[in-house]
């Protein structure tokens, strides 16, 4: 555990979707103009952990608002994330990306692609070659693509609808629990 971030730790499938989902709705998605316009960086500046029980730790060492100076972040006061909301929206991605990820179960990436990119093996845009070889990412996400595409892996992770709101509603949960520490 990182002792200069604050750091959250979630169950797998939470985490995941943290990853894969949240983090990039809170920012550029479905909450990206809500005020305070900056709430989304305290949530992209964490430490994501995946862990049997949801339990957060604030960084050690004196922490600030986000400002333009810098400085290390504290979480503005934003608690009306309605996570279900993206249901609506994108659960057939986040059901997607949930399976992909128990089933691949690699610790230090999370695949943000969906089983039809994959299968037409595409990576996901962030991904380059250069910037993702250095730790063998790259390869690694290739060779799931391969193993897919061959017909070797098959992404059958029981996941639904129903365990996805469950999810989004505990996720919602653990955010609050998160602020109330500020």
């Amino acid at each position: 555990m990182q002792k200069d971030k604050h750091t959250l730790v979630l169950r797998k499938d939470l985490a995941i979707l943290f990853h894969t989902s949240i983090q990039g709705q809170l920012s550029d998605g479905l909450w990206s103009n809500i005020n305070p316009h900056d709430h989304w960086r305290f949530w992209s500046s964490l430490n994501v952990e995946v862990g049997p029980e949801n339990e957060f730790t604030k960084a050690e060492g004196e922490q600030w608002e986000w400002n333009s100076r810098g400085g290390c972040l504290y979480p503005k006061k934003k608690t009306g994330y309605n996570l279900t909301n993206l249901m609506e929206y994108i659960a057939p991605e986040m059901i997607e990306f949930v399976k992909i990820n128990q089933h691949v179960n690699d610790p230090e990436m999370f695949f943000s692609s969906n089983e039809r990119d994959i299968m037409r093996g595409e990576a996901p845009s962030y991904m380059t070659r250069q910037g993702a070889n250095d730790d063998g990412i790259y390869n690694r996400y290739f060779d799931v693509i391969k193993k897919v595409q061959k017909g070797e892996l098959v992404f059958d992770y029981n996941y639904d609808e129903k365990q996805l709101k469950k999810d989004l509603q505990e996720l919602k949960k653990v955010m609050k629990m998160v602020l109330s520490k500020f």
